[in-house]
């Protein structure tokens, strides 16, 4: 997940208001085998954003590696858009909600074409709205299901390109090497925070932070490392988690002060760490240090720092 907007996808059984439940694939096409685009990328307030096509209708859109698959804005939504089903999802925040399912007209970013791509219904209302500095202003989010498709994409901030291939070993960088496991189709990796405490994050590139850490993490490290305490200060301020279905209570905000904290292999000294109800997360300010390979055929991220 996320501040703002994120989407995790589980799949209770359910009675669906548009037609069938709708289960997770990967089946949508993408027009290019054997390939390689380098796509333009727009690095606004730590968020990845690309100029794309719905059918004809230009589209801004956000790629979210924490969202298990697409969402498109329902201000975006016309007569072409086919309902193909109901699923149950989970938000930042826990939140669980039936949500429709629409079948969209081919999406192009750069020269790819994906036909057939399955997106949920964004509600109208968060569209144009800001939470803190953090802008939510796009008409479709592009989710990990493209990855899932055992893709290979490099993300690279500081030139502004992301690049999007099929081919194995086709990218020679050097770097830290993390394996990842799916978790609601989702990438979550391991991170050491605490001696031989081992925390497990959502690669997110929906989150504009580094690091938050879950506060069920949290209650964990506490009860088997009584030094973890130290570590935890009470933020009065407070950062709300904004989910698609709900705002997080503030209350009870805690910021975590780090004197050293190594996320992919960078280290970073003199850490202010947000908590978060939800899952922890690594989020996209990790891209203002480095270069980012994620292999959805290996499950593997690169980080070149």
């Amino acid at each position: 997940m996320r501040r703002f907007v994120i989407l995790f996808l589980c799949f209770a059984c359910m009675t669906a208001t548009y037609g069938r439940d709708y289960h997770y694939n990967t089946k949508f096409s993408i027009n290019k085998k054997n390939f390689v685009d380098t796509i333009d990328i727009e690095w606004h307030r730590n968020q990845i954003y690309i100029k794309g096509f719905v059918g004809d209708k230009p589209c801004r859109i956000n790629f979210d590696t924490g969202s298990s698959m697409g969402m498109i804005s329902e201000n975006f939504l016309n007569d072409e858009y086919r309902h193909i089903g109901t699923l149950s999802s989970r938000d930042a925040n826990g939140k669980v909600s039936p949500v429709r399912v629409v079948m969209l007209p081919d999406v192009r970013i750069g020269s790819l074409v994906l036909s057939h791509y399955p997106a949920t219904i964004r509600p109208k209302q968060p569209i144009n709205v800001v939470y803190g500095n953090i802008g939510a202003n796009y008409d479709l989010l592009l989710g990990f299901d493209l990855i899932n498709k055992g893709l290979i994409v490099k993300i690279d901030t500081k030139a502004g390109k992301m690049i999007i291939t099929d081919r194995q070993n086709f990218f020679h960088d050097k770097g830290y090497i993390a394996d990842y496991r799916l978790v609601r189709y989702a990438p979550n990796l391991k991170i050491n925070v605490f001696k031989d405490c081992y925390d497990e994050a959502i690669f997110d590139t929906g989150s504009p932070f580094l690091y938050e850490m879950s506060r069920n993490s949290i209650k964990h490290f506490m009860l088997w490392t009584p030094d973890f305490k130290s570590l935890v200060k009470n933020d009065s301020t407070g950062r709300k988690t904004v989910g698609i279905h709900s705002i997080e209570e503030s209350s009870n905000n805690m910021m975590l002060l780090f004197e050293e904290l190594r996320i992919l292999g960078f280290d970073f000294k003199n850490l202010s760490i947000g908590t978060t109800k939800g899952n922890s997360r690594i989020g996209a300010e990790i891209l203002n240090y480095g270069s980012i390979i994620i292999d959805g055929k290996k499950r593997k991220i690169l980080f070149s720092a």
